[in-house]
């Protein structure tokens, strides 16, 4: 179906005057209008549909049903740069949103079959399972009142990275090479400073769960960005865990401080400060652990910092349930890249045209799915 073939009848059949305007400016970077087009009517189809968000699905919504081949090949076929476009959705995101940190962050997606691009087997600590799927890394622009995914990375377990067949028929480019979620992370975060002139922010990741996680820190380090990671209680990231220096401390609530250095790190590279929230009354059981390097700490920073993860937790779990990040029809590394940066698009429209989203009630935990992984590790220790 050529797009000069709609009528403009039809186009206005599904026109919704805020979101057109708003897909006028992220996709402005487009180069062809064909491809502008498909653009707003893959969002209005991911906005719109229930359910499955299947190609056939959205075209039927948006009243189109002869579209389905066409957003396919929009999808999957077309030429264009998601980078760019997800600096755009950054841009949009930041008209509306005055972020406190970004929140790197990581979905595990349940397929069926082995031959979509990246499909594995992952451990997905959500589920406390082991998943064949995929798993994609974000990058969130977040604060309390939004977390806002824009830009995504997909990670290859080794059986993709060696596999010069499997490459080639997913058109995974020679020089991609990413298999774990700090890799991901740190490759978003310079895609955003060097490309889209991003905002310096904090980042905030939970790395409970994660191994590596130190390359991660000393990335970041090495970058001059600042950070809290959570950490798990037994992590083999410092030299002693964080469990064993609890018990060193005084039994009393509140918050701990203490500087560390990461297991196997450099000679001289700059020491971490480790923080614990603790109630002294449970002998230090279900204390929570993070490390930073941030200058400015306090109990009240930390206090802030819980309650913008709990909003991306909040937002994460929507965005899984109903913008189609699961749904993506092919089996190409852009066609995967470009549906997600389209899932970004439609789920930043719906969160700013609503101002943001209700409070967070205060006792909500995240449902048990989706999650950190690492390609090819079965493990969550």
């Amino acid at each position: 179906m050529s797009w000069n073939t709609l009528s403009a009848a039809r186009a206005n059949d599904c026109d919704d005057a805020e979101l057109s305007q708003f897909t006028r400016r992220v996709f402005s970077s487009l180069p062809r209008a064909d491809q502008r087009g498909w653009a707003e009517l893959y969002v209005r189809g991911l906005l719109s549909s229930t359910g499955k968000k299947s190609l056939k699905r959205i075209a039927d919504c948006i009243g189109m049903p002869a579209a389905a081949h066409s957003l396919h090949q929009f999808v999957n076929q077309s030429p264009w740069k998601w980078d760019a476009l997800a600096g755009d959705v950054a841009a949009e995101v930041l008209r509306f949103l005055t972020p406190k940190v970004w929140v790197v962050d990581s979905l595990v997606l349940p397929k069926r079959g082995s031959q979509s691009v990246g499909v594995g087997q992952y451990f997905a600590p959500r589920m406390q399972r082991t998943v064949n799927g995929q798993v994609g890394v974000g990058l969130f622009l977040t604060s309390e009142v939004a977390s806002i995914p824009v830009s995504w990375r997909i990670l290859l377990s080794e059986r993709w990275l060696n596999d010069g067949s499997l490459r080639a028929k997913a058109r995974i480019p020679e020089d991609y090479a990413i298999r774990t979620a700090w890799q991901g992370a740190l490759d978003l975060l310079d895609t955003a400073r060097a490309q889209w002139g991003a905002p310096v922010l904090p980042v905030v990741a939970d790395l409970r769960g994660v191994h590596a996680g130190d390359e991660l820190l000393q990335g970041l380090d090495d970058r001059k960005m600042e950070f809290l990671i959570e950490v798990a209680p037994s992590t083999r990231m410092l030299e002693t865990p964080p469990e064993a220096m609890l018990r060193t401390c005084p039994r009393t609530s509140g918050l701990m401080s203490s500087l560390v250095r990461l297991s196997g790190s450099r000679p001289h590279a700059a020491k971490v400060r480790l923080l614990a929230a603790y109630d002294g009354s449970a002998g230090g059981q279900g204390a929570r652990f993070w490390l930073t390097n941030m200058s400015g700490w306090s109990a009240r920073a930390v206090a802030g910092a819980d309650r913008v993860w709990k909003r991306h937790e909040w937002d994460l779990a929507a965005l899984q349930e109903g913008f189609g990040v699961g749904d993506f029809e092919g089996r190409s590394y852009g066609g995967w890249h470009r549906h997600m940066t389209m899932a970004s698009a439609a789920f930043a429209f719906d969160r700013i045209r609503a101002g943001g989203a209700s409070a967070v009630p205060h006792h909500w935990s995240a449902p048990r799915h989706g999650g950190t992984a690492v390609a090819g590790d079965r493990s969550c220790a």
